[in-house]
């Protein structure tokens, strides 16, 4: 699936190609090198780039196994985008679906991870990923594999209250706060529980 830049940054930062740094002048130089993003399913061959565009990014890392569920669980889903020059994942988004223990007629989405390289941020990127995840969700396929008449009724995500950006995008996009978690990302690092009724 081709990548389409959706929006004009405020600013253009630096833009690497290959091992060196070149400074781009112009949102035209960030379009033309759109032309070489690629938004598919996470591949076995895509892990250690997608590792290390986690560890740049998040507060954890993330070990291949990890990372493998999203690959060969049924109910797992992880997308990336690839910048084919460089051949380098620069955003990935996973989560997984489970169903609901009081009801098995519910099932709810758990967004686990989402990440863009610093460099490919407010391009809509983000924005992309979430809703391929989204998509996967809320497709009838997915959800029949638990039972025909389950429903997806809820995504639910963690991210670190400091994370204020994080936060903000969610809410753009229907999250609401459900709860805080104190010590979740360690010590001293509180979480927050957002949530998004679907159905």
């Amino acid at each position: 699936m081709a990548i389409v830049i959706t929006q004009q940054p405020a600013f253009l930062p630096l833009l690497p190609i290959d091992d060196s740094i070149i400074v781009t002048d112009s949102y035209q130089s960030y379009l033309e090198r759109a032309n070489s993003l690629d938004l598919s399913l996470l591949k076995s061959k895509d892990i250690e780039s997608a590792k290390k565009l986690l560890r740049e990014t998040l507060a954890v890392g993330y070990s291949t196994t990890f990372l493998n569920q999203f690959i060969y669980n049924k109910d797992s889903f992880c997308f990336c985008v690839r910048d084919t020059i460089r051949n380098a994942v620069i955003g990935v988004i996973g989560g997984k679906i489970s169903r609901s223990v009081m009801d098995s007629t519910v099932c709810t989405g758990h967004l686990m991870i989402l990440a863009v390289s610093t460099t490919w941020r407010r391009f809509g990127l983000g924005q992309q990923l979430l809703n391929k995840l989204e998509g996967a969700f809320c497709d009838g396929s997915v959800t029949a594999s638990f039972n025909r008449r389950t429903q997806l009724r809820s995504i639910y995500l963690q991210t670190e209250i400091a994370n204020t950006n994080a936060i903000r995008f969610y809410e753009n996009n229907g999250f609401s706060y459900e709860k805080l978690e104190r010590g979740y990302y360690g010590s001293g690092k509180d979480g927050v529980v957002m949530r998004k009724h679907v159905c």
